[in-house]
């Protein structure tokens, strides 16, 4: 799905690492390909993917609320959001497309609060935002 993200950082020593900031929504990235050179503080046009490695669970959640969290020092993060299957999405603050992942299991979560873990965003950084 594409977003405006404005760049808070790179990663000297990891090319494919990348902090951006969706709204007010810090994201660890990692970086597919880079379509233009980027400059931290600037904003761009990004294609953000979730990645699940091995099967999606999405599990009801028992708190209402919408929160996508860093998990330690890593590029996996906890989701929570409101699920909406018919446009294949979670809702956690920014939209979250769940278009190639298998759904299906989880049609009886429609429009309720739900929870999950994904192991990374990755990002293709599309072109510089002119404002």
């Amino acid at each position: 799905m594409r977003y405006e993200a404005k760049i808070i950082s790179e990663n000297p020593n990891i090319e494919e690492e990348l902090k951006i900031k969706i709204k007010d929504i810090e994201l660890l990235c990692f970086v597919e390909e880079y379509k233009c050179s980027v400059e931290v503080g600037q904003e761009y046009i990004v294609e953000l993917e979730m990645v699940v490695f091995d099967d999606l669970d999405i599990e009801k959640s028992t708190l209402q609320a919408k929160e996508i969290t860093q998990l330690a020092d890593s590029f996996a993060y906890f989701i929570r959001g409101v699920f909406h299957p018919s446009s294949k999405k979670i809702d956690s603050g920014i939209e979250i497309d769940l278009t190639d992942e298998d759904i299906s299991d989880f049609w009886y979560l429609e429009n309720q609060f739900v929870a999950l873990n994904v192991d990374r965003f990755n990002i293709d950084v599309i072109e510089k935002v002119n404002k």
